[in-house]
């Protein structure tokens, strides 16, 4: 619970949005590509970064020479591909261990699932689909 609390303090005072901005913008030009996909992965713990990190892309992709579309097709790419992976404790995180609690409880009624029960599946699953 303080680990989620911790989050939504981070968002809200704009450290994971400044993150993700510095991240993306400090990238090497080899790397920009899997970089604009990670961050896309990576906005939906920010949420209003699922929003700016598509026309965002396009614009850097434009300044480095490369086709803006192309940028924001990445981007899009990595918000829609991975919703929930991430490499922190997303939104979902919470419903899905109350939905599996329940589910578990059928079976043995003292059963609790931590939200973080899929971390580390999360964790590879992000760089899985951001490659």
């Amino acid at each position: 619970m303080v680990a989620l609390l911790g989050i939504g303090i981070a968002e809200s005072s704009g450290l994971i949005g400044a993150a993700i901005r510095l991240f993306v913008i400090k990238a090497p030009a080899k790397m920009l590509t899997f970089v604009i996909v990670l961050a896309g992965i990576l906005s939906n713990t920010a949420l209003i970064w699922v929003m700016l990190i598509i026309p965002l892309a396009g614009i850097i992709f434009h300044a480095v020479g490369r086709h803006p579309i192309a940028g924001m097709a990445a981007a899009f790419a990595g918000v829609s591909g991975g919703f929930s992976a991430n490499l922190f404790i997303g939104t979902i995180d919470p419903l899905l261990a109350g939905l599996s609690t329940e589910s578990a409880r059928i079976l043995d009624e003292s059963y609790y699932v931590l939200p973080t029960a899929n971390y580390y599946f999360m964790a590879v699953s992000t760089f899985l689909i951001a490659f």
